[in-house]
């Protein structure tokens, strides 16, 4: 007797994620860094992947706008393995809008591709040059402020470096934390005052006193001093009168 043996085949899924930033803005000029991840939320290994990006305006693609990754190569991801990555952006458009970034990851085993997207805005803001020179002068009329002065050349350094928006957020935290110190240098002599206004007072109330104390001290006396010499001149007068 013979039979025949059935089998089933189970497909394994093959699955990539690539988690991408949430949206940012920049500025004209600017270079940024932005973290990327990839997750391998599938039952099989992948292996060799490889990313590649592009940027488009208005369903154009932009080449004033770089993008290249710390890392853009990876031998293999297991089942729930996640790496990362970083992202650089290089914005050398004079445009300003929104732009569409698109991250894309080829696996050779098996085969797979896979995207992400996410959008920047691009502003035109103030120079960083003019708001370094700014804060510079807003702490330097301010002495209270002039520990923060490493904070501007941090600034400084990172604007050389085209970091344009790490050199704002670097600025807006010096001149916050100016402000802050001003703040609490007047709210120090406002305590100051409060607190030396009634010994101010205490002070003149004590002396008030003493005055009145050395008043009434001085007419006793006096009282008392007159009191004797009227004792004093009867006596004298009755003696005479008796001689």
């Amino acid at each position: 007797m013979s039979g025949r043996r059935g089998s089933s085949i189970k497909k394994v899924p093959v699955s990539l994620k690539i988690l991408m930033p949430d949206p940012v803005s920049a500025y004209k000029k600017d270079y940024i860094e932005l973290p990327l991840e990839l997750y391998n939320d599938g039952d099989e290994t992948l292996r060799v992947i490889k990313l590649s990006g592009s940027i488009a305006k208005d369903g154009v693609l932009a080449n004033d706008v770089e993008i290249n990754f710390s890392k853009s190569e990876f031998d293999f991801l297991t089942k729930g393995m996640r790496v990362n990555t970083t992202m650089y952006l290089a914005i050398n458009t004079q445009r300003n809008g929104t732009f569409e970034i698109t991250v894309n990851a080829t696996v050779k085993t098996p085969k797979l591709d896979d995207w992400g997207k996410m959008f920047l805005t691009i502003k035109e803001g103030e120079k960083i040059d003019e708001k370094i020179l700014f804060v510079e002068e807003f702490i330097v009329e301010n002495p209270e402020c002039l520990e923060l002065k490493e904070i501007i050349e941090e600034a400084k350094d990172l604007m050389n470096n085209g970091r344009n928006s790490e050199a704002y957020s670097k600025a807006d935290e010096a001149i916050n934390a100016c402000r802050e110190l001003i703040a609490q240098n007047a709210q120090g002599k406002e305590r100051a005052a409060k607190e030396e206004d009634p010994i101010y007072r205490y002070l003149i109330v004590a002396t008030i006193i003493v005055f009145f104390v050395g008043i009434g001290f001085y007419s006793y006396k006096r009282i008392s001093f007159s009191r004797k010499r009227g004792s004093y001149l009867q006596e004298s007068i009755k003696t005479k009168k008796y001689m």
